[in-house]
């Protein structure tokens, strides 16, 4: 059953931070035909030898869609703890591309801690808040053992 989210980014003006992922197969990868080009009117042109084609590579960067199993997925057969669990593909993703190594992630509603966990794997300090003392529990647990 397909769902959704919607991750917010937050930081103080533009982020500094953007590792984009290249992982979306590049429709464009394969080249047909000969060394030519496109022109203006439509048809198409013969190059030199002389003159390089950029090759164009087999992956490029994902769109602003993101597709990822739900933790339901992740941990099949396992009753989840918390109501509103963050797939860990997810939360990898989006701290790897938003910080570097050794930067500070803020997570405000740790819930059950799946962003500090990716946090702390992924080599980045990190800040979980969460008012509920049975989900703080849940989430030390989740990031300390």
């Amino acid at each position: 059953f397909p769902s959704h989210d919607i991750g917010h980014i937050l930081s103080k003006g533009k982020p500094k931070t953007f590792n984009p992922l290249i992982d979306r197969p590049n429709k464009n990868s394969i080249i047909m035909g000969k060394n030519s080009i496109r022109q203006k009117d439509g048809s198409m042109k013969q190059l030199s030898d002389k003159r390089k084609i950029r090759e164009p590579k087999e992956f490029t960067k994902r769109f602003s869609v993101w597709y990822s199993p739900t933790v339901a997925q992740e941990n099949p057969c396992k009753k989840l703890e918390h109501p509103a669990m963050m797939a860990k593909t997810i939360t990898n993703d989006l701290i790897y591309s938003y910080s570097n190594p050794s930067e500070v992630v803020l997570d405000p509603f740790a819930g059950s801690g799946t962003e500090c966990l990716s946090a702390n794997k992924l080599n980045r300090k990190f800040i979980g808040i969460e008012k509920e003392v049975k989900y703080y529990d849940l989430a030390v647990a989740c990031v300390f053992g």
